[in-house]
């Protein structure tokens, strides 16, 4: 028995059995690799732009098509493939993006990607006869552009492999079904709600500053002292000193050490001050 050729007249799954049976499995799959690209992406110091993403794409469209084998989605229309496609790359960015965290020693959603957007990351770049890794300090905008790029390669490459792994001929005696309506919205809601929870996970970590009004202080605040000499050489020396440690930690060679470098110098340099003795 052959599908028909748009696989119009097979008969349609339910949409209950195809989130559980289709969409679920797939999206776990994506998110299980996300998790170990963030952490190799951490620990093994570089990134590949769009080579990683290609990679990574390859491996979930083939793993996800696998799983469909026996469906009529070969017939489906582009949509319906793009949408999986696009589907699946944004769940796997949620699971790099936490694998990364722990990867880094903290639990905490955003963690990465703020020091990433602070320090830049160590990214390969290709040449004619080989590879070079470079530290790039991009800029938020151009760092965010690089991943987006590596994304919509990986897109492609899964919604490649998620077709070619499909069936080619029907099994004798099996009855292939089509995907129910709607599908399509279904593979799009839940990666964005899935990133949603991400982002306000990471929102609510992060620590809330007061606001403060600078030009109308709160009542009875008394006016300003003026710094003496003695404090004003103190502020300078500290200043110094913590540019000097600042310029230490640019020059450690492993990025996970420059990151906590860091955040140890942050540390110190929120703490409560000490009273420093004056210069003799």
């Amino acid at each position: 028995m052959t599908a028909p050729d748009d696989g119009s007249t097979a008969p349609q799954m339910e949409l209950g059995h195809f989130l559980a049976a289709r969409v679920v499995p797939g999206f776990v799959a994506a998110l299980l690799v996300g998790l170990a690209a963030g952490a190799a992406r951490i620990l093994g110091g570089a990134f590949a732009i769009g080579i990683q993403g290609m990679m990574v794409g390859a491996l979930i469209g083939w793993i996800s098509g696998r799983g469909m084998r026996r469906d009529t989605f070969a017939e489906s229309p582009l949509g319906l493939r793009l949408a999986w496609a696009f589907g699946l790359t944004g769940v796997f960015w949620v699971g790099q993006m936490l694998g990364a965290d722990v990867a880094l020693g903290t639990f905490t959603p955003g963690t990465w990607v703020l020091h990433a957007l602070d320090d830049g990351e160590v990214m390969l770049g290709h040449r004619r006869y080989s590879f070079t890794a470079h530290v790039l300090h991009p800029g938020p905008v151009a760092w965010v552009g690089f991943n987006v790029l590596d994304a919509v390669l990986q897109a492609l490459l899964t919604l490649v492999t998620l077709t070619t792994s499909l069936r080619t001929e029907q099994e004798p005696g099996h009855v292939p079904r089509r995907s129910p309506a709607g599908a399509a919205v279904w593979l799009l809601l839940l990666p964005t709600l899935l990133t949603a929870a991400y982002a306000g996970a990471a929102v609510l970590a992060r620590p809330r500053e007061p606001v403060v009004d600078l030009l109308r202080p709160p009542p009875g605040t008394p006016p300003a002292k003026p710094m003496t000499p003695t404090e004003i050489q103190q502020m300078e020396d500290q200043t110094q000193r913590l540019q000097s440690e600042s310029e230490a930690c640019d020059k450690l060679a492993e990025p996970l050490d420059r990151i906590h470098c860091r955040d140890a110098l942050l540390q110190k340099m929120n703490a409560p001050a000490e009273p420093a003795s004056p210069r003799p």
